[in-house]
Formats: structure tokens, sequence, C-alpha cells
């Protein structure tokens, strides 16, 4: 995907050759105590399956990050959350501005997984 132009150049913009993904994460707030307990926890990152990164037909990672600060935004103030996310699976390719823009305002239709539904299908047992 050729986004925006990136940084000028002498030759115009530097526009990079790069491949954009859907990336779904978990933000779970934390008090002040706990992101004080909680900060020199590490990244953990949690394998399940035996396909290599990248390469799964189901869901098979998920990562949690020690807290982090998310800046102040409107009338909420700067706080700390754990971050949770999942592996590549879940993510889709967005293959233009307006792919991105759909996704990001969850309009039907756009290019994302329905992982609840794959999950719920996986657990099913068969007739």
């Amino acid at each position: 995907v050729r986004w925006r132009p990136l940084l000028p150049t002498p030759g115009g913009h530097l526009r990079p050759a790069t491949t954009v993904v859907t990336q779904e994460v978990l933000r779970v707030a934390v008090g002040e105590e706990d992101a004080q307990a909680l900060r020199g926890m590490p990244c953990v990152v949690c394998k399940f399956g035996a396909a290599a990164f990248g390469t799964a037909t189901s869901f098979d990672s998920c990562y949690i990050l020690p807290p982090v600060v998310y800046p102040a935004h409107g009338k909420a103030h700067a706080r700390e959350y754990l971050k949770i996310g999942h592996g590549t699976w879940f993510e889709c390719r967005l293959r233009s501005a307006a792919d991105a823009a759909a996704w990001m305002r969850g309009d039907p239709g756009a290019n994302i997984r329905d992982g609840v539904a794959a999950a719920e299908a996986k657990t099913k047992a068969p007739a």
C-alpha cells in the first residue's frame, strides 16, 4: 500500500511500501497501585499450536504488555492500561486508505475476520 507522503526528500516525498493490517487490542485500565506493582512484568506472548508465527490457520497466539501510559484524550485523564492483543490470524490486509477507513468505522463488510464465530465453531462438539 502506498499511503500519503511521509517525509520530504530532494526528489519529492518518501512513500514507504508497507503492508497494513487490522489489529485490535484490549486495554484494561489499572489503578496507580496496580500499575506500580505490574511495571516490572515482562511482555508475555502465549503461543499455542505448532504453526510458525504468521502462518496459523486459526487463533493460536496472544500477548499482554505491562502497563502502558495512554495520553489524555478529550475530557479523559492520562491512564495506564495493560494491553492485550492477538496473533496474526485475526489480521486482515488493508489494501487502501478507503479499506482502512471502513475498518476503523466498523462498517459491515469491512475486511475483518470474525474471531468470535471462529472460536465458537472450534469449541462446538461434532454431531
